[in-house]
């Protein structure tokens, strides 16, 4: 599977590509970039981890964007919420200190409400 990496802005600025076993890597020469559907944004967006997880809760009818890690993708997500006019952050956490230190990072960055979630699962 292949995944486009978009900075603030929305410009492609690489891909991730994984494989059936779940191995990850970039196409060479990839910088990191955030997860974002090709689909008009909504008042609230759900921060996840990653692409699957995007995947996943846009399945599920919600508007999604993808962090490349736990901590990753803050200027980039900035610019992003900025842009897209996104007014509520639902920052979907993993239950341990990383992911909820990268998600109480973010809320504290971007200056809209916004909650952090954990889910009783690791990913959406």
């Amino acid at each position: 599977m292949a995944f486009p990496m978009r900075d603030g802005s929305g410009e492609i600025v690489g891909i991730r590509l994984r494989n059936e076993q779940g191995k990850k890597w970039a196409i060479t020469g990839s910088k990191t970039g955030i997860f974002l559907p090709y689909i008009e944004a909504k008042k609230r967006a759900y921060i996840v981890e990653g692409p699957t997880d995007t995947a996943a809760a846009l399945t599920i009818g919600l508007y999604a964007i993808g962090r490349p890690s736990c901590s990753g993708g803050v200027f980039d997500l900035k610019e992003t919420v900025r842009r897209l006019g996104i007014k509520e952050m639902v920052v979907v956490s993993d239950n341990d200190k990383p992911g909820l230190d990268g998600a109480d990072s973010l809320a504290r960055i971007i200056p809209i409400p916004t909650c952090i979630m954990t889910l009783p699962c690791k990913d959406m």
